[in-house]
């Protein structure tokens, strides 16, 4: 019991001592550059996420254009691939090798000059539907 009470003691008197020891270690800029380190990492996320609003654009854009028809879910995938080198195809231009914010709005602009579809079945309502019912007495 008293080696017991012993070891406790001088563990209690060393433990101050290999804290200090410890700190003495640590570099003054840890914390600065862990600090650095997070906000690098904030800024890689904001800049994933303006990625993929501008991959959404893209997948909008060449929906409208008629040559996407997959989710609008900002992964550019093969289906976004094929589709915005099959559009670059049609206008007569090299499918750029990588792709920058100037082509993402240039699709969206050419997007824009294109009306909007007409809902299934004419405007004029027709191949659509009718129904009537008659009131039961």
């Amino acid at each position: 019991m008293i080696t017991i009470v012993r070891r406790l003691v001088c563990v209690a008197l060393l433990l101050p001592l290999l804290v200090v020891s410890v700190r003495a270690q640590v570099p003054q800029d840890f914390f600065g550059a862990f600090e650095s380190i997070v906000k690098m990492s904030q800024e890689q996320q904001q800049q994933k996420r303006a990625q993929i609003v501008a991959i959404k654009r893209l997948q909008k854009a060449l929906t409208r254009l008629g040559f996407y028809r997959g989710r609008i879910d900002g992964d550019i995938g093969p289906s976004t691939e094929e589709a915005l080198s099959a559009y670059y195809i049609s206008i007569g231009k090299n499918t750029p090798p990588e792709l920058s914010m100037d082509d993402v709005e240039f699709v969206e602009s050419q997007a824009r000059l294109v009306s909007a579809p007409e809902p299934a079945g004419g405007s004029d309502g027709e191949g659509v539907a009718q129904y009537s019912y008659k009131r039961r007495r």
